[in-house]
């Protein structure tokens, strides 16, 4: 259901991080490289990362959507602090069997 959250804990380099899960939208249109998807589902992922100097802090914020029988279609990936884009990912080219 939209709003329904989850994390995942892990540590890298003796650092404690989560990614926290949000699914925002469900059933939405999305266009991408000309074409519309349907049925598409956005989760939106943060990373939080617990530093000694700085406490809890989101290092980056991604929004993801995937289109119902392709997968990922689009990846929106921007810096935590900033709001600056680290990343800008779309589909290329799929085909169905």
């Amino acid at each position: 259901p939209i709003n329904t959250e989850w994390q995942t804990d892990f540590v890298a380099n003796g650092i404690s991080n989560t990614f926290k899960y949000k699914i925002v939208a469900k059933s939405i249109n999305r266009n991408v490289l000309g074409r519309d998807f349907t049925d598409v589902i956005l989760i939106h992922k943060t990373l939080i990362s617990n530093t000694p100097t700085n406490g809890n802090q989101i290092i980056t914020e991604e929004d993801l959507y995937y289109a119902s029988g392709i997968g990922m279609i689009e990846n929106i990936i921007t810096d935590g602090i900033t709001g600056n884009l680290i990343l800008y990912r779309k589909l290329k080219e799929y085909q169905l069997p």
